[in-house]
């Protein structure tokens, strides 16, 4: 017989909705205001096995051409689409409510999982490039923001422009350089974390796009620097002082392996376990390891 769910006990109707899988507990908090109110404050704790630090709860929203696909992981997946007015589910529900937005339906969905931000933000290939300015309306920040290597070079370029600035880190999965002048207009913006993800198709840098660098940690797969503008780099730095300096972490993966003696002619420098360490005079310090790649640490 059907049951008047509302009306059940406290204790029993908060069981209900915490025996409720993702896309219920979602559906349920579409009813009413009261239902909506009920799923917040159930607060529940979902097991995310992929990013035990992030949290118990994790959003990934892909943008597409005309919808965001949502997936919220538990141990399973549970996917759905957004457009605007409604909402599909996988299993094949459908909600509707005509005044709701794309940016309505985000907002309702952080809300009842107590989530300020969603932890993934992709931008696929299907993504018109005026749509870009309506996601930045929608998702006000994000933890990650990663815009796929099929991307077309100018999608690309519009994405990190106008969404970096509301990501803690950005991931590119394409080298999408035509020159020099576009190397420096990425890495003099002030981000978090910048990796470029493309292993095959590596750009150039240079000392000086090094130096100016005002993004706190860049990891590359893709990426090549000589050992003379590495070396140019090193004495840069060594004579600069820049007390306010950014930079925390720059990391490249290479197929060839660094020659340490050409990289480090001319610098003073301590063997430190298995690192490099140069000092400045005016107290910081910098960390090298070299082998088939770089990292460099600023202390």
């Amino acid at each position: 017989m059907p049951i008047r769910i509302l009306s059940l006990p406290v204790k029993d109707l908060q069981y209900v909705i915490n025996s409720m899988d993702v896309i219920d507990s979602i559906s349920f908090s579409l009813c009413s205001k009261r239902t909506k109110n009920l799923v917040k404050a159930s607060n529940r704790k979902i097991d995310f096995l992929r990013y035990p630090r992030r949290g118990t709860l994790h959003i990934f929203a892909q943008v597409r051409e005309n919808f965001i696909r949502f997936n919220i992981s538990t141990p399973e997946s549970h996917y759905f689409n957004v457009f605007d007015s409604c909402i599909e589910f996988a299993q094949g529900k459908f909600w509707r409510k005509p005044e709701f937005t794309i940016g309505d339906w985000v907002s309702h969905i952080l809300s009842i999982f107590n989530k300020s931000m969603v932890d993934d933000l992709v931008i696929c290939d299907d993504c018109p490039i005026f749509f870009v300015d309506n996601v930045k309306q929608v998702f006000r920040k994000c933890e990650e923001l990663r815009i796929r290597g099929n991307c077309s070079r100018q999608l690309t370029n519009s994405t990190f422009f106008k969404l970096a600035p509301i990501s803690e880190q950005v991931n590119i999965g394409s080298n999408i350089f035509e020159d020099e002048n576009d190397i420096s207009k990425f890495m003099s913006l002030n981000l978090k974390t910048l990796i470029f993800d493309d292993f095959e198709n590596p750009f150039r840098l240079t000392a000086g796009d090094l130096m100016s660098l005002n993004i706190e940690e860049v990891l590359m797969g893709t990426g090549n620097i000589s050992e003379r503008e590495l070396n140019r780099f090193l004495k840069l730095w060594m004579k600069s002082n820049h007390r306010f300096d950014r930079k925390k972490l720059i990391t490249q993966h290479s197929r060839v392996k660094y020659k340490e003696d050409q990289i480090f002619k001319g610098i003073k420098f301590e063997i430190v376990h298995e690192y490099y360490l140069l000092k400045r005079e005016d107290g910081k310090e910098l960390r090298a390891v070299l082998d088939y790649g770089f990292q460099i640490e600023f202390l």
